[in-house]
């Protein structure tokens, strides 16, 4: 379970949330709508601890292991795709087999050896949310994973990313722009 009670955040003298407060369930995904700068990428870095609140409040959290994919694809240049990959497997003795699973499943199996600067920006968003799958995480923390897919790729990646929460019985906050994406992933939508 996730707690937000009385969260205060600002950046400088711009308040972003005053005395907010928000449940996230066990096994629960939550999209997170509305529109752009009302605070969804914030909301995210604070349930991270990548920000802290401005005010005195509580955050409470039973998670122990953390997925983020963020709003754009965060990848070592210097690292083949799968090289990227295989950073969050550690010492892993089965993380090429993991590894060329999870290429197949998004479909980037022939972009194995490619560098991110070979890559478009749909297929680096699709290595990004690779690289969540392979963690072994009960919290996905998602800043529009899907902003640079294509229709018929946001479909096929929203179903394997739900399906794929689910199964481990993890928890999930989605931020997204598009409704269809909340409908077919969520269980439930809040708007900021």
């Amino acid at each position: 379970m996730l707690e937000f009670t009385n969260v205060s955040f600002s950046y400088g003298k711009k308040s972003v949330f005053k005395e907010f407060s928000f449940t996230l369930a066990d096994r629960e995904i939550l999209a997170v709508m509305g529109t752009s700068g009302c605070g969804k990428t914030t909301l995210l870095r604070l349930i991270a601890g990548l920000e802290k609140p401005t005010r005195e409040s509580v955050i409470r959290s039973t998670h122990q292991k953390i997925a983020y994919v963020f709003q754009e694809p965060r990848l070592f240049p210097w690292m083949t795709v799968r090289n990227n990959l295989r950073a969050v497997l550690g010492k892993d003795p089965e993380s090429d087999a993991k590894i060329d699973d999870v290429l197949q499943k998004v479909g980037l199996s022939d972009a194995a050896e490619q560098y991110p600067d070979e890559l478009s920006g749909g297929m680096k968003s699709r290595v990004s949310l690779a690289r969540a799958l392979l963690v072994d995480a009960d919290l996905f923390l998602l800043d529009e994973p899907f902003a640079a897919l294509d229709e018929e790729l946001r479909e096929s990646l929203g179903a394997l990313l739900r399906e794929h929460i689910k199964a481990r019985g993890a928890s999930a906050v989605l931020v997204t722009h598009q409704a269809s994406d909340a409908k077919a992933i969520a269980d439930r939508v809040m708007t900021l």
